[in-house]
């Protein structure tokens, strides 16, 4: 469950960073 919540957690981060930068 550690590593699935982390790769979630890091794919969320990188997906707001990007839209965020993008936006």
């Amino acid at each position: 469950m550690g590593a699935f919540a982390t790769k979630v957690h890091r794919h969320a981060m990188t997906l707001e960073r990007g839209r965020r930068k993008r936006s």
